[in-house]
Protein backbone atom coordinates (compact mmCIF):
# COMPACT_ATOMS: atom_id res chain seq x y z
CA UNK A 1 0.00 0.00 0.00
CA UNK A 2 1.30 3.46 -0.90
CA UNK A 3 2.24 5.93 1.83
CA UNK A 4 0.19 9.11 2.24
CA UNK A 5 1.80 12.25 0.81
CA UNK A 6 0.54 15.64 1.96
CA UNK A 7 1.63 19.27 1.91
CA UNK A 8 3.74 18.80 5.05
CA UNK A 9 5.86 15.98 3.56
CA UNK A 10 9.52 16.99 3.49
CA UNK A 11 10.62 16.30 -0.07
CA UNK A 12 13.17 17.72 -2.47
CA UNK A 13 11.37 19.16 -5.49
CA UNK A 14 13.45 17.65 -8.26
CA UNK A 15 13.11 14.75 -10.68
CA UNK A 16 15.99 12.34 -11.13
CA UNK A 17 16.92 8.80 -10.07
CA UNK A 18 18.00 9.89 -6.60
CA UNK A 19 14.79 11.73 -5.84
CA UNK A 20 12.68 9.05 -7.54
CA UNK A 21 13.87 6.71 -4.80
CA UNK A 22 12.41 9.11 -2.24
CA UNK A 23 9.19 9.38 -4.27
CA UNK A 24 8.76 5.62 -4.64
CA UNK A 25 6.73 5.06 -1.42
CA UNK A 26 4.12 7.50 -2.75
CA UNK A 27 4.06 6.69 -6.48
CA UNK A 28 5.50 3.21 -7.17
CA UNK A 29 2.24 1.53 -8.17
CA UNK A 30 1.31 -1.49 -10.24
CA UNK A 31 -1.83 0.20 -11.53
CA UNK A 32 -3.23 -2.81 -13.38
CA UNK A 33 -2.98 -5.14 -10.35
CA UNK A 34 -3.62 -2.67 -7.52
CA UNK A 35 -6.89 -2.56 -5.62
CA UNK A 36 -8.98 0.59 -5.89
CA UNK A 37 -7.84 1.92 -2.49
CA UNK A 38 -4.21 1.90 -3.59
CA UNK A 39 -5.13 3.56 -6.89
CA UNK A 40 -7.01 6.27 -5.00
CA UNK A 41 -4.00 6.83 -2.73
CA UNK A 42 -1.78 7.34 -5.78
CA UNK A 43 -4.06 10.09 -7.06
CA UNK A 44 -4.44 11.72 -3.65
CA UNK A 45 -0.65 11.86 -3.50
CA UNK A 46 -0.45 13.23 -7.04
CA UNK A 47 -2.93 16.03 -6.33
CA UNK A 48 -1.04 17.02 -3.17
CA UNK A 49 2.21 17.05 -5.15
CA UNK A 50 0.65 19.16 -7.92
CA UNK A 51 -0.21 21.77 -5.29
CA UNK A 52 3.48 21.86 -4.30
CA UNK A 53 5.11 21.56 -7.74
CA UNK A 54 3.13 21.16 -10.94
CA UNK A 55 6.33 20.40 -12.86
CA UNK A 56 7.28 17.50 -10.59
CA UNK A 57 3.72 16.12 -10.66
CA UNK A 58 3.86 16.31 -14.46
CA UNK A 59 7.10 14.28 -14.48
CA UNK A 60 5.54 11.63 -12.22
CA UNK A 61 2.51 11.50 -14.52
CA UNK A 62 4.50 10.94 -17.70
CA UNK A 63 6.81 8.38 -16.14
CA UNK A 64 3.84 6.43 -14.77
CA UNK A 65 1.84 6.53 -18.03
CA UNK A 66 4.84 5.24 -19.99
CA UNK A 67 5.13 2.31 -17.58
CA UNK A 68 1.42 1.43 -17.78
CA UNK A 69 1.62 1.61 -21.59
CA UNK A 70 4.39 -0.98 -21.64
CA UNK A 71 2.68 -3.16 -19.05
CA UNK A 72 -0.44 -3.48 -21.20
CA UNK A 73 1.58 -4.47 -24.27
CA UNK A 74 2.75 -7.85 -25.52
CA UNK A 75 6.28 -6.61 -26.19
CA UNK A 76 8.67 -8.81 -24.19
CA UNK A 77 11.66 -6.60 -24.96
CA UNK A 78 9.93 -3.54 -23.52
CA UNK A 79 8.72 -5.49 -20.45
CA UNK A 80 12.22 -6.76 -19.75
CA UNK A 81 13.73 -3.28 -20.20
CA UNK A 82 11.24 -1.48 -17.97
CA UNK A 83 10.36 -3.94 -15.22
CA UNK A 84 13.65 -5.76 -14.65
CA UNK A 85 14.93 -2.88 -12.52
CA UNK A 86 13.66 -1.14 -9.37
CA UNK A 87 11.20 1.75 -9.84
CA UNK A 88 13.80 4.47 -9.30
CA UNK A 89 16.44 3.02 -11.65
CA UNK A 90 14.58 3.45 -14.93
CA UNK A 91 12.64 6.51 -16.11
CA UNK A 92 10.09 6.71 -18.86
CA UNK A 93 8.67 9.52 -20.95
CA UNK A 94 5.35 9.75 -22.76
CA UNK A 95 3.75 12.14 -25.24
CA UNK A 96 0.43 12.35 -27.05
CA UNK A 97 -0.12 13.60 -30.58
CA UNK A 98 0.46 17.36 -30.85
CA UNK A 99 -0.70 19.66 -33.66
CA UNK A 100 2.85 20.89 -34.19
CA UNK A 101 4.29 17.38 -34.65
CA UNK A 102 6.09 16.63 -37.89
CA UNK A 103 6.73 12.98 -37.21
CA UNK A 104 5.87 10.21 -39.67
CA UNK A 105 5.76 6.42 -39.51
CA UNK A 106 5.93 5.02 -43.02
CA UNK A 107 6.99 1.50 -43.97
CA UNK A 108 8.01 1.03 -40.32
CA UNK A 109 10.49 3.94 -40.55
CA UNK A 110 10.17 6.76 -38.02
CA UNK A 111 11.23 10.22 -39.21
CA UNK A 112 10.68 13.82 -38.18
CA UNK A 113 10.15 15.91 -35.06
CA UNK A 114 8.00 15.19 -32.00
CA UNK A 115 7.32 18.25 -29.84
CA UNK A 116 6.49 18.63 -26.15
CA UNK A 117 8.18 15.48 -24.89
CA UNK A 118 8.68 15.74 -21.11
CA UNK A 119 11.41 13.91 -19.14
CA UNK A 120 13.60 13.45 -22.23
CA UNK A 121 16.87 14.37 -20.56
CA UNK A 122 16.27 11.84 -17.77
CA UNK A 123 14.43 9.06 -19.60
CA UNK A 124 15.73 5.62 -20.55
CA UNK A 125 12.71 4.67 -22.63
CA UNK A 126 9.66 6.33 -24.08
CA UNK A 127 6.19 5.72 -25.47
CA UNK A 128 4.84 8.15 -28.03
CA UNK A 129 1.59 8.50 -29.88
CA UNK A 130 1.94 8.90 -33.62
CA UNK A 131 -0.70 9.06 -36.33
CA UNK A 132 -0.51 6.29 -38.90
CA UNK A 133 -3.33 6.27 -41.45
CA UNK A 134 -5.46 8.38 -39.06
CA UNK A 135 -4.90 5.90 -36.23
CA UNK A 136 -3.01 6.92 -33.10
CA UNK A 137 -0.41 4.22 -32.60
CA UNK A 138 1.52 3.78 -29.36
CA UNK A 139 5.18 3.27 -30.21
CA UNK A 140 7.86 2.14 -27.75
CA UNK A 141 11.52 3.13 -28.08
CA UNK A 142 14.75 2.68 -26.15
CA UNK A 143 16.42 6.11 -25.95
CA UNK A 144 19.88 4.56 -25.73
CA UNK A 145 19.38 3.01 -29.19
CA UNK A 146 17.33 5.73 -30.90
CA UNK A 147 19.13 7.81 -33.58
CA UNK A 148 17.86 11.24 -32.62
CA UNK A 149 18.60 14.83 -31.68
CA UNK A 150 16.94 16.59 -28.75
CA UNK A 151 16.28 20.32 -28.60
CA UNK A 152 15.47 21.83 -25.19
CA UNK A 153 15.65 25.44 -26.33
CA UNK A 154 12.44 25.83 -28.31
CA UNK A 155 10.26 26.75 -25.30
CA UNK A 156 10.29 26.51 -21.50
CA UNK A 157 6.91 27.22 -19.88
CA UNK A 158 7.02 29.16 -16.62
CA UNK A 159 6.36 26.92 -13.63
CA UNK A 160 7.01 23.74 -15.63
CA UNK A 161 10.79 23.94 -15.89
CA UNK A 162 11.17 20.63 -14.05
CA UNK A 163 9.36 18.82 -16.87
CA UNK A 164 12.15 19.84 -19.27
CA UNK A 165 9.98 19.29 -22.33
CA UNK A 166 12.09 18.78 -25.42
CA UNK A 167 11.64 18.39 -29.14
CA UNK A 168 12.73 14.94 -30.31
CA UNK A 169 14.05 14.75 -33.87
CA UNK A 170 14.21 11.17 -35.13
CA UNK A 171 16.32 10.24 -38.12
CA UNK A 172 15.44 7.10 -40.15
CA UNK A 173 14.67 4.84 -37.21
CA UNK A 174 13.51 1.33 -38.13
CA UNK A 175 10.64 0.38 -35.81
CA UNK A 176 10.34 -3.28 -34.86
CA UNK A 177 6.83 -4.62 -35.34
CA UNK A 178 6.43 -5.49 -31.64
CA UNK A 179 7.45 -1.93 -30.67
CA UNK A 180 4.09 -0.76 -31.99
CA UNK A 181 2.32 -1.54 -28.74
CA UNK A 182 -1.24 -0.95 -29.88
CA UNK A 183 -3.84 1.63 -30.83
CA UNK A 184 -4.71 4.47 -28.48
CA UNK A 185 -8.42 4.74 -27.80
CA UNK A 186 -9.17 1.02 -28.12
CA UNK A 187 -10.55 -1.32 -25.48
CA UNK A 188 -7.12 -2.93 -25.02
CA UNK A 189 -5.61 0.40 -24.03
CA UNK A 190 -8.64 1.77 -22.16
CA UNK A 191 -6.99 1.28 -18.76
CA UNK A 192 -3.98 3.27 -19.99
CA UNK A 193 -6.27 6.04 -21.29
CA UNK A 194 -8.21 6.02 -18.02
CA UNK A 195 -5.02 6.28 -15.96
CA UNK A 196 -3.37 8.92 -18.16
CA UNK A 197 -6.50 11.06 -18.28
CA UNK A 198 -7.02 11.06 -14.53
CA UNK A 199 -3.36 11.95 -13.97
CA UNK A 200 -3.92 15.00 -16.18
CA UNK A 201 -7.26 15.87 -14.53
CA UNK A 202 -5.72 15.45 -11.07
CA UNK A 203 -2.76 17.72 -11.77
CA UNK A 204 -5.15 20.31 -13.24
CA UNK A 205 -7.35 20.07 -10.15
CA UNK A 206 -4.39 20.50 -7.78
CA UNK A 207 -3.23 23.53 -9.74
CA UNK A 208 -6.68 25.15 -9.64
CA UNK A 209 -7.05 24.49 -5.92
CA UNK A 210 -3.71 25.99 -4.94
CA UNK A 211 -3.95 28.95 -7.31
CA UNK A 212 -7.34 29.86 -5.83
CA UNK A 213 -6.02 29.62 -2.27
CA UNK A 214 -3.06 31.81 -3.19
CA UNK A 215 -5.37 34.39 -4.75
CA UNK A 216 -7.70 34.29 -1.74
CA UNK A 217 -4.82 34.87 0.70
CA UNK A 218 -3.62 37.84 -1.35
CA UNK A 219 -7.08 39.41 -1.71
CA UNK A 220 -7.83 39.09 2.00
CA UNK A 221 -4.42 40.39 3.08
CA UNK A 222 -4.70 43.55 0.97
CA UNK A 223 -8.47 44.10 1.35
CA UNK A 224 -9.12 44.05 -2.40
CA UNK A 225 -12.90 44.25 -2.00
CA UNK A 226 -13.50 40.99 -3.84
CA UNK A 227 -15.38 39.04 -1.15
CA UNK A 228 -18.40 38.30 -3.37
CA UNK A 229 -16.29 37.18 -6.35
CA UNK A 230 -14.12 35.01 -4.09
CA UNK A 231 -17.18 33.36 -2.58
CA UNK A 232 -18.47 32.42 -6.03
CA UNK A 233 -15.07 31.07 -7.01
CA UNK A 234 -14.83 29.12 -3.76
CA UNK A 235 -18.10 27.38 -4.58
CA UNK A 236 -16.78 26.41 -8.01
CA UNK A 237 -13.52 25.09 -6.54
CA UNK A 238 -15.46 23.10 -3.92
CA UNK A 239 -17.64 21.62 -6.67
CA UNK A 240 -14.56 20.72 -8.69
CA UNK A 241 -12.98 18.96 -5.70
CA UNK A 242 -16.23 17.04 -5.08
CA UNK A 243 -16.27 15.95 -8.73
CA UNK A 244 -12.66 14.79 -8.46
CA UNK A 245 -13.36 12.82 -5.27
CA UNK A 246 -16.62 11.32 -6.54
CA UNK A 247 -14.97 10.10 -9.76
CA UNK A 248 -12.05 8.35 -8.04
CA UNK A 249 -14.03 5.10 -8.12
CA UNK A 250 -13.87 5.17 -11.95
CA UNK A 251 -10.15 4.33 -11.71
CA UNK A 252 -11.27 0.70 -11.41
CA UNK A 253 -13.35 0.91 -14.59
CA UNK A 254 -12.15 -1.45 -17.31
CA UNK A 255 -14.83 -1.10 -19.99
CA UNK A 256 -14.63 1.59 -22.66
CA UNK A 257 -17.95 3.46 -23.11
CA UNK A 258 -19.07 6.83 -24.47
CA UNK A 259 -20.79 7.57 -21.15
CA UNK A 260 -17.48 7.19 -19.31
CA UNK A 261 -15.71 9.73 -21.53
CA UNK A 262 -18.67 12.13 -21.53
CA UNK A 263 -18.41 12.34 -17.74
CA UNK A 264 -14.63 12.75 -17.79
CA UNK A 265 -14.79 15.44 -20.48
CA UNK A 266 -17.44 17.33 -18.51
CA UNK A 267 -15.24 17.18 -15.42
CA UNK A 268 -12.26 18.58 -17.33
CA UNK A 269 -14.37 21.29 -18.99
CA UNK A 270 -15.57 22.49 -15.58
CA UNK A 271 -11.99 22.47 -14.32
CA UNK A 272 -10.92 24.68 -17.25
CA UNK A 273 -13.88 27.01 -16.67
CA UNK A 274 -12.92 27.39 -13.01
CA UNK A 275 -9.28 28.07 -13.86
CA UNK A 276 -10.29 30.75 -16.39
CA UNK A 277 -12.48 32.43 -13.76
CA UNK A 278 -9.58 32.47 -11.29
CA UNK A 279 -7.24 33.96 -13.90
CA UNK A 280 -9.82 36.60 -14.78
CA UNK A 281 -10.07 37.76 -11.16
CA UNK A 282 -6.26 37.77 -10.90
CA UNK A 283 -6.13 40.13 -13.89
CA UNK A 284 -8.90 42.34 -12.51
CA UNK A 285 -7.12 42.70 -9.16
CA UNK A 286 -3.87 43.37 -11.00
CA UNK A 287 -1.51 41.33 -8.85
CA UNK A 288 1.90 42.13 -10.35
CA UNK A 289 3.75 38.94 -9.31
CA UNK A 290 1.31 36.77 -11.24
Amino acid sequence: MLTNFDLTTNLKLSFDRNNLKELAPYFDIDFLKSNVDNKIQFFKNLKALARRSLGLAHCIQHNAVARVSVQLSDCKEAHDRVFSKPFNEIIGCYSTVKRSDKLTLENMILNGTKNWFSNLDQADFGVLQIKQNDINQLVYFDLSLLPCKIDYEFFSPIGMELARAGALKVINHKVNADHILGQHGTQKYFQQSNFANYCFVTNHCGLVQELFLDLKRYAEKFNCGTEFELKKLEMDVSTLLMQWKDNLHTLDETKLTNEFWNKRNTQYAFSKKTLISILQLILEIGVSYY
